[in-house]
């Protein structure tokens, strides 16, 4: 007798279900390297613009993988040269195609936009090279990049981030689309990029090593410029700080530590003062929000373990790096105080700047080295004269209103996975706050991309709780749920 046994059709996974990750990580970096390989930004924007096009339209029912793309192209050296950044060319094409998504932008970020677009028409008058066609051009620009960027089109790319429920999965998002990329790509420039200009007086051999403003790597200039690189740098430390800390896969917690020593040292070469203090602030407030999560045990081992390292790193260092690092350091903090009267001097007569143009001038760092003859050193303050005042508090509003909402989350039981983004978006924009009142993450595209991309990356994985992963935080992790 033949029996018949009912045939079951089991789904088989499509390639991209198998590699979410994987896939559009190398897309995006293979275009980071031609980037690269070819210095052109032209071609680059055009193939920018044919890419974000048609994987916008494979991809819309998958919305993971389309995040980790744009994700990655954030970090393209050539986002510098481009007229609009990649990354926000997608999500122009994003916009177009699907508008509905609006709806999903937080309530705060509308009147936000409203307020910077009416002091962008307010500057109209001022703007230092007139109102012709190329000025509008230029300032359209700045606008996309610089004001549509960090509250609109940015945000607008992570909108879709609630629909994917694997937090684990999200998690290896922001190791790998995130983090690796800018590391990786920097630590490549520094060991095989050419140095090609300084403008610093040279001591020393060493010191000429260490100082280099600009790498020439391919036929793309890497800028090191110190008030620069030391913002993502900053970044980059808190954000592996986060996941090294937590209990994570092996393969995460190796990347996220060599990601962290790669940067720690480059940060430490660049000689930053203000850039290492907004990492410490940045490490400081994970520390204090994770003690809510944290076990007291895991707590003490992991301060004794930064202890450990920051003492075990120095000591390895070569001589060369620890002057440098200890002449730095004097020169900030010598005779029993902190030396910032440089920096004072310069935001005074950037503060008489601004009230002798109260409704700003127009994009403006390419315009305070032309009439101050230096930049402001303070984001705040950049952007204050380039679209009046409001535009400058609200540049400080919205971060502050990010980390007090990271900060602030609060669920009954946590996915260790949204812990740890979480954790990491407060360090990198407590990293942010405090850097912008020293430096200019607006000069570097690039690395003002990541950054901001990473904060709105945690801001909305914050909203929406996970599904259980096998890693769930709770007793059995020395994690304490919140209450």
């Amino acid at each position: 007798m033949n029996v018949k046994y009912p045939v079951i059709n089991v789904p088989v996974p499509s390639v991209m279900q198998r590699f979410p990750i994987l896939i559009p990580f190398i897309l995006g970096m293979a275009l980071n390297f031609i980037s690269v390989i070819s210095g052109n930004p032209y071609l680059i924007s055009l193939i920018g613009v044919v890419v974000a096009c048609v994987v916008t339209i494979v991809w819309a029912d998958k919305p993971l993988p389309w995040i980790i793309l744009v994700s990655v192209v954030a970090a393209n050296p050539l986002n510098n040269s481009t007229t609009i950044s990649l990354n926000l060319i997608f999500s122009l094409v994003f916009l177009v195609l699907n508008i509905r998504y609006l709806k999903r932008l937080p309530r705060l970020l509308l009147p936000v936009i409203f307020i910077t677009l009416l002091s962008v028409l307010g500057s109209v008058l001022n703007w230092s090279f007139g109102i012709s066609s190329d000025s509008f051009l230029t300032q359209g620009a700045a606008v996309t990049n610089y004001i549509l960027g960090p509250f609109l089109l940015i945000p607008l790319i992570y909108t879709r981030i609630q629909e994917n429920h694997d937090g684990e999965l999200l998690l290896k998002g922001l190791v790998f689309a995130l983090i690796v990329p800018s590391v990786s790509l920097l630590a490549l420039a520094y060991s095989f990029g050419h140095p090609v200009s300084t403008n610093l007086k040279i001591t020393s051999q060493f010191h000429y090593a260490v100082n280099l403003e600009t790498y020439l790597w391919g036929n793309t200039e890497f800028r090191f410029i110190r008030t620069q690189v030391g913002f993502i740098l900053a970044s980059m430390i808190c954000a592996s700080f986060a996941v090294v800390i937590n209990n994570v896969s092996w393969m995460l917690r190796l990347t996220a530590a060599a990601c962290f020593t790669i940067a720690a040292f480059l940060l430490l070469t660049t000689g930053s003062m203000g850039s290492s203090l907004a990492c410490l602030c940045g490490i400081a407030l994970i520390l204090i929000v994770g003690k809510r999560y944290l076990s007291i045990k895991r707590y003490v081992i992991v301060v004794l373990a930064i202890v450990g390292f920051v003492f075990v790193a120095w000591s390895v260092l070569p001589e060369g790096i620890q002057k440098y690092v200890e002449s730095r350091y004097m020169e900030r903090f010598s005779q029993g105080g902190v030396d910032a009267s440089d920096r004072i001097s310069i935001w005074k007569n950037s503060f008489a700047f601004l009230m002798d143009n109260p409704m700003g001038v127009g994009w403006s760092l390419p315009i305070e080295a032309q009439q101050l003859g230096y930049s402001s050193h303070n984001d705040y303050l950049a952007y204050a004269m380039s679209y009046g005042f409001s535009c400058g508090l609200l540049y400080m509003f919205v971060p502050a209103w990010l980390l007090f909402s990271l900060s602030t989350v609060k669920s009954r039981v946590l996915d260790f996975a949204r812990l740890i983004v979480i954790l990491a978006g407060v360090g990198v924009v407590t990293s942010l706050l405090v850097n912008s009142f020293s430096d200019h993450l607006a000069a570097n595209r690039w690395y003002y991309n990541v950054v901001w991309s990473i904060v709105w990356y945690a801001f909305f994985l914050s909203k929406r709780s996970l599904q259980p992963s096998s890693k769930k935080i709770g007793h059995n992790l020395a994690y304490r749920r919140h209450k």
